[in-house]
């Protein structure tokens, strides 16, 4: 209601990400009773005065408000709520003038801030990047794509983790028909969950058959301590399937105990119909 004075200089993205905020802290403070509660109403109060034809609970396209939703019921309790949780912690800890703490304890909280507020901000990366997915006038821009150009590129976006990290490709073939924008943003939330939960070598495969691209993504069994917890795999999986909802193709995702990781991206060689079908 705040934002209402403002609603033709933002766009319906810019109040997602404000209600985003709004929903991480209520869930925080009251728990996942009231951040469901407060999610459904922002979600309402969103189409209701944001959402053109303004005034009506019609939505063009529903099939986004419902992902936005589960994205927020599953995600946020993980991927947002835990880094929330060691930075209020840790910061009270340093406000609390009554305690007494020693150098390096005080300089082990400050380093717990920094790499959660890291670790969050890495996160809402990836609601921005399933944002921009997501966009209800989101069209594909198919063009013939080089594989390794991808890869390079989806490296790139993730360059502070990827880039010294030792990598090996199989590719049966060297072109593709995609997006190369989403599949760049696909494909480096598929590497940073192999890195993130995995061990060295990593592994991408790409593969065309039977007229469908396949473009995977695996990594070694590593040990339990190595597997980074706290770096969530929901928003990651989100953009994936939404991708390849828009390429009419599917993500697979599958783990294993000892963090061996199977990510893959499938989709038709043709998809100029379905790109018709799905945004005319």
């Amino acid at each position: 209601m705040l934002l209402l004075p403002g609603r033709d200089l933002l766009t319906t993205t810019d109040v997602a990400m404000l209600q985003l905020l709004w929903v991480t802290w209520m869930a925080q403070q009251a728990g996942q009773r009231w951040a469901v509660i407060t999610t459904v109403n922002s979600v309402l109060l969103l189409d209701w005065f944001f959402v053109e034809p303004y005034n009506t609970l019609y939505v063009h396209q529903i099939d986004y408000l419902i992902t936005f939703i589960v994205m927020l019921l599953r995600s946020i309790s993980h991927d947002l709520r835990t880094p929330l949780a060691t930075i209020m912690g840790a910061s009270s800890m340093l406000a609390d003038k009554e305690l007494t703490l020693s150098r390096e304890a005080i300089q082990q909280q400050a380093e717990n801030i920094f790499q959660q507020s890291s670790l969050l901000s890495r996160h809402f990366d990836k609601v921005m990047e399933l944002s921009r997915v997501q966009q209800p006038q989101q069209t594909l821009t198919l063009a013939e794509l080089d594989v390794a150009d991808i890869i390079s590129a989806a490296i790139s976006r993730r360059a502070q983790l990827l880039n010294s990290l030792p990598l090996q490709t199989a590719l049966a073939g060297s072109q593709c028909v995609a997006d190369s924008t989403l599949l760049e943003i696909a494909l480096a939330n598929m590497l940073e969950n192999t890195v993130r939960h995995g061990a060295a070598p990593f592994m991408v495969c790409f593969d065309l058959s039977e007229g469908y691209y396949s473009l995977e993504v695996s990594n070694a069994p590593a040990p339990q301590q190595q597997s980074q917890r706290d770096s969530g795999t929901g928003l990651g999986t989100a953009i994936c399937k939404a991708v390849m909802q828009l390429h009419n193709g599917q993500f697979t995702l599958q783990t294993s105990v000892d963090h061996t990781i199977s990510a893959k991206l499938r989709w038709p060689q043709q998809i100029t119909d379905v790109t018709e079908l799905q945004h005319g």
